[in-house]
């Protein structure tokens, strides 16, 4: 049983390579550096603890209410499941944290790509998954925020391998990360959908079920139904088969 959110694959100076490059294909390198450079300032002198810092970087979405409260749910399953799956530990904190800030490198992606109601262009799919790399590098940037960082980079890579950025799979997926995979899929599921139908609640954990193994991480996966018993019907949840 694993009993660290952290570990996982370790970057290579040509996986560095890799996400320096996404972030230049995209052509998204002046928005990334541009916000990097404010944040180690703005940061550095308001003096934050980590966090006040995470609360500030969550602050940045153009409807901070509706963010802070989805973030704040996101935070709390994965607290739950974190904890179904290692119990109390230091680390949990920090996947916590970089769930409710999952997405910030997204504020480094053209807002008309992120609003399309359409489907993407292949060109415009990369350019929207360049987020991940984007956010991984500004991030890294901060201190005591590198661990942070690490997980928000690994959290569209999919189980079987076939995600993004670096297409790592299993346990080269750090825990935590895993776990991230599985809570914001299933919340987007629900409020905005690939095919345009947001999920009931109970589509939504089928369809997580159903991933276990390709694109989810049968552990988290288990776990997760716990979790999600646990949430909807309280006497299902006390059933840990």
């Amino acid at each position: 049983m694993e009993t660290n959110f952290l570990e996982g694959h370790k970057l290579t100076a040509e996986n560095q390579g890799d996400l320096e490059k996404a972030i230049d294909d995209a052509g998204i390198r002046p928005r990334v550096e541009a916000l990097k450079a404010f944040l180690n300032t703005e940061l550095t002198q308001k003096g934050y603890k980590i966090e006040h810092r995470i609360f500030y970087l969550a602050s940045f979405f153009d409807d901070p209410s509706r963010v802070h409260l989805n973030s704040i749910h996101l935070g709390r399953v994965t607290s739950r499941i974190g904890r179904e799956l290692v119990g109390t530990s230091p680390e949990l904190a920090k996947v916590v944290w970089a769930a409710v800030i999952h997405d910030f490198g997204k504020h480094t992606i053209p807002h008309h790509l992120l609003d399309k109601t359409g489907k993407l262009t292949p060109d415009e799919y990369k350019i929207v998954q360049a987020h991940a790399a984007a956010g991984f590098y500004i991030l890294q940037s901060i201190q005591d925020m590198s661990d942070i960082a690490r997980l928000i980079l690994s959290h569209h890579e999919k189980y079987d391998g076939q995600g993004y950025p670096l297409g790592i799979g299993g346990e080269k997926i750090p825990l935590g990360s895993r776990i991230i995979t599985v809570v914001d899929s299933y919340d987007a599921m629900q409020r905005n959908y690939s095919n345009g139908r947001s999920r009931t609640p109970e589509e939504a954990c089928g369809e997580i079920v159903d991933g276990s193994g390709t694109k989810y991480c049968p552990h988290v996966v288990r776990a997760f139904k716990r979790v999600w018993h646990e949430l909807n019907d309280p006497k299902e949840g006390e059933d840990k088969d």
